[in-house]
């Protein structure tokens, strides 16, 4: 019998094949200048704006960008907006009424687009503060509030020279509170450290982190003080009185609690 007759492939076949590997290389080159073109901030333009408050509030709504709150001199909330956009163009309502000033910015999602919206607003004092961001830092500094509340889902917070009841929740990100002057303080982080100074005695502190550490400085006095943290370290440097007016309540998952003297 004869040695078998290996078959050999059609160029065609192979002319198919090359054909394909190079379409699919096409393809990812493609989609990965898309994705770099994405990653880059688009040019900034930016508009000032100025709203009468109908009543004291102030509520700032953004989807991906940071918001900025400081003191006004004035009775009008004074609005500085930066976009940065490429390909998309964010939806904005921004307005004053009888429920007072909001401004609220949402980017709409498209492939190979990226958008962000920057808020720095001046605020008169005695307003209520709500600031909500998906993604973004939030920064408010030298604000007497009527009542300030900041929930962030991926962004940290920075409170600095605040008076005003205090609230505050941030999925990932740390929340820094400087020289507070506030009757209560509550803030929740789910990751990330808390670190609270107050300037003047608070009536009430709670703090909740899930992972991180937790850092409260406090002015001279006794205070009644409940820190528990199931995995770290827990030290405790004020004064303790179990009939303390004032009351420091720390609950940490994963992370060190320091309650101490400023």
């Amino acid at each position: 019998m004869g040695q078998p007759v290996q078959a050999r492939p059609k160029r065609g076949s192979r002319a198919v094949r090359a054909l394909g590997v190079l379409g699919i290389a096409v393809v990812l080159g493609a989609g990965g200048i898309v994705a770099a073109r994405a990653a880059l901030p688009g040019p900034a333009t930016e508009e000032t704006l100025a709203f009468d408050l109908q009543a004291p509030r102030l509520a700032v709504e953004v989807g991906s960008g940071a918001v900025t709150l400081h003191r006004a001199d004035g009775d009008r909330v004074e609005v500085r907006r930066t976009v940065r956009s490429r390909g998309v163009e964010p939806r904005l309502e921004e307005e004053s009424s009888a429920e007072g000033v909001r401004l609220a910015a949402e980017c709409p999602w498209a492939f190979g687009a990226s958008c962000t919206v920057d808020y720095d607003v001046r605020v008169p004092d005695d307003v209520a503060l709500e600031v909500r961001t998906s993604s973004g830092d939030v920064t408010l500094g030298g604000l007497a509030a009527a009542a300030v509340d900041v929930r962030v889902s991926s962004g940290a917070v920075h409170l600095a020279d605040l008076r005003g009841p205090i609230v505050v929740e941030a999925s990932s990100g740390d929340v820094v509170g400087e020289r507070l002057d506030t009757p209560s303080f509550s803030a929740t982080a789910s990751s990330g450290e808390v670190r609270a100074d107050f300037a003047s005695t608070p009536g009430e502190v709670a703090i909740v982190a899930s992972s991180g550490d937790v850092e409260v400085a406090l002015p001279a006095g006794s205070y009644r003080v409940e820190a528990a943290t199931d995995s770290g370290d827990e030290r405790v440097a004020v004064p303790v009185d179990a009939a303390a007016a004032a009351v420091v309540r720390v609950e940490v998952g994963s992370g060190d609690v320091e309650v101490r003297p400023r």
